[in-house]
C-alpha cells in the first residue's frame, strides 16, 4: 500500500464514528493504521495499537468469541472473499460492547504479503434490542406453553406463524405434523364443516382490523370434536399499521352444551306457560311486567308488546287491592288467593299470587269460569303438575352441571356467564313449582331424571 493511498484513507476515515483500520494478517492483527473513531470504540488512543505499541487489538476480543472470529476471517482470506463478523469487544473501562466488523484481504504490492483492511462499528444498542426481543419471544413461548389453552399469533398479513404446543398435546401428533407450518397444523385441527366459516371471519377481521371471535370445533387426539372459542386482537406499530395478531383458543364445549340445554328448556317453559288455560303474568321486584301469556293478553285486552317492561299499576290503574296483595306476597313470601273486581274491564277475577324469585307470579281467570276437560287429556291441575315436574327435574340436572363447571372454572368471564345461567334456571324452577297451583308433584327418581336429560 503506497503512502498516498494511506494518506487518502486517513483523510477520508478519521471522521467516521466507527473504527477503520489497516493491519498485518498475523495472529495479533498488528495495526498499521487506526482511525480516530477507534478511541470512542475501545477507549484506547489509536497510537496504542500501532505495531502493538501498548496492546494488540486481538486482545480486546472477548475470550469466548476470539476463536470463532479468527476462524471466520482466516477462512475468508483463504477463499479470497470479504468477511463480516459480529463479536463482543472489551473496552478499556471494562464495558463489553457488541461490534460488527466488515473487511477484506488486500495484497501489499511492495512485499507481496496479504494485509487486512476493514471497518468496525458499535452495534451494542441494536444487539441489546435483538436480545431483548428474543428473550421476550422466549418468555412468550414459555408462557404460552404453561397456559391451559391454545395460544396463537399471526403476522401482519394474517398468516398464522405460531401455535402453542398445547394444540399438539390436545390434537395428538400426526404423521406429517413435523413438516407442517403453523397455519396448516391449525387448519387440519378444525372441523371440516367449520373451516370455511372460520376462514371467512378471519379474512374480514384481518382486512378491517377488527377483533376476531369465532366458535369452532377442534379435533381431539381421540378423533372427537369439541367446541372452542377462538379470539384475537391486532397490535399496532407507532404508525398505526397492524404488525401482529395475538389470539387464544378456549374450550367452551360444556358451556355451549349447557347454553343449548338452557335455551331448549327456556323454550319449553315458555311453551308450557303459553299452553295453560289460566291467564299468567310475572312481575319483577320493581313491579314491572316481565312476562304475560296469551290467555292474559286476551282477557285483559292488551298485547305483550305494549305492556312488557312497564309498571303493572301504570298499565292497570285503580287496582289497589291487587297491588296490596302483591306487595304482601313479596314481603311475607306467602301465597295469596282472592277475588278482584276490575271496573275498567267490567270483569271479576279469581286471583292467585305466588312469590317467585325477586318478584311474583300471578294466575287468574274470570270468576265462575270452569276449565273444560277434554277426553284423552289430563285435568288442568294434573296436567300442569306433570309439566312442572318435568321442567323442574330437567332444570335441576342443568344446575348440577353448572356446579361442576364452577368447581373447575378460574376465568372471570366464565363465572359471570355461569352465574347468569344459574339465576335464569333458578327462576325457571320457581315458575315451574307454581305452575300446578296447589298441586305439588312427587319427585322423580334419579334414573328418570337421567332419561329426561338424555331426551333433551
Amino acid at each position: 500500500m503506497d503512502q498516498l493511498s494511506l494518506l487518502d484513507q486517513k483523510l477520508l476515515l478519521n471522521d467516521l464514528p466507527g473504527m477503520a483500520y489497516l493491519c498485518h494478517n498475523d495472529s495479533a492483527w498488528t495495526m498499521l493504521f487506526v482511525s480516530a473513531g477507534g478511541k470512542a470504540l475501545t477507549g484506547w488512543p489509536a497510537s496504542a495499537f500501532i505495531n502493538n505499541r501498548r496492546l494488540s487489538f486481538q486482545s480486546l476480543i472477548h475470550p469466548q468469541d476470539r476463536d470463532s472470529v479468527e476462524q471466520q476471517i482466516r477462512d475468508a482470506v483463504r477463499m479470497r472473499r470479504s468477511f463480516h463478523v459480529t463479536y463482543r469487544l472489551i473496552a478499556r473501562n471494562g464495558e463489553i460492547k457488541w461490534v460488527s466488523e466488515i473487511g477484506s484481504a488486500v495484497r501489499n504490492q511492495h512485499v507481496g504479503t496479504w494485509m487486512l483492511q476493514g471497518y468496525i462499528t458499535d452495534i451494542t444498542a441494536e444487539r441489546n434490542k435483538e436480545l431483548a426481543l428474543t428473550e421476550s419471544l422466549d418468555n412468550f413461548h414459555e408462557l404460552a406453553r404453561a397456559m391451559p389453552y391454545i395460544v396463537w399469533s399471526a403476522d401482519a398479513n394474517g398468516i398464522v406463524d405460531y401455535v402453542s404446543p398445547t394444540l399438539e398435546a390436545y390434537c395428538g401428533e400426526s404423521p406429517t405434523q413435523g413438516s407442517m407450518i403453523p397455519y396448516e397444523r391449525w387448519e387440519q385441527a378444525v372441523h371440516p364443516s367449520d373451516i370455511g366459516r372460520v376462514q371467512a371471519a378471519w379474512r374480514v377481521a384481518h382486512q378491517t382490523g377488527s377483533e376476531y371471535s369465532q366458535e369452532m370445533r377442534l379435533r381431539t387426539r381421540d378423533d372427537l370434536y369439541r367446541w372452542h372459542l377462538s379470539s384475537a386482537r391486532p397490535v399496532y406499530d407507532r404508525h398505526g399499521n397492524i404488525r401482529k395478531w395475538y389470539g387464544a383458543v378456549i374450550d367452551i364445549h360444556e358451556r355451549r352444551l349447557l347454553l343449548q340445554d338452557a335455551r331448549r328448556l327456556a323454550s319449553r317453559l315458555v311453551n308450557t306457560l303459553e299452553s295453560i288455560t289460566d291467564a299468567f303474568i310475572t312481575l319483577d321486584q320493581n313491579w314491572r311486567i316481565s312476562y304475560i301469556n296469551a290467555p292474559a293478553e286476551e282477557v285483559l285486552n292488551v298485547t305483550r308488546e305494549d305492556v312488557l317492561g312497564n309498571e303493572m299499576w301504570a298499565v292497570f290503574p285503580d287496582t289497589d287491592i291487587f297491588e296490596q296483595q302483591c306487595r304482601n306476597t313479596m314481603e311475607q313470601q306467602v301465597a295469596r288467593e282472592f277475588t278482584l273486581e276490575y271496573s275498567a274491564l267490567g270483569k271479576c277475577f279469581d286471583v292467585r299470587v305466588y312469590p317467585s324469585g325477586d318478584g311474583v307470579a300471578v294466575y287468574f281467570r274470570e270468576a265462575g269460569e270452569e276449565r273444560p276437560k277434554h277426553p284423552g287429556h289430563l285435568a288442568p291441575a294434573a296436567h300442569l303438575g306433570s309439566v312442572a315436574q318435568d321442567v323442574n327435574n330437567l332444570l335441576g340436572i342443568i344446575l348440577d352441571n353448572v356446579r361442576m363447571l364452577e368447581d373447575g372454572a378460574d376465568e372471570g368471564r366464565r363465572r359471570e356467564l355461569l352465574a347468569t345461567i344459574r339465576s335464569t334456571v333458578q327462576k325457571g324452577m320457581e315458575l315451574g313449582q307454581h305452575l300446578p297451583g296447589f298441586v305439588r308433584p312427587e319427585a322423580v327418581s334419579s334414573s328418570e331424571q337421567e332419561s329426561l336429560y338424555r331426551d333433551h
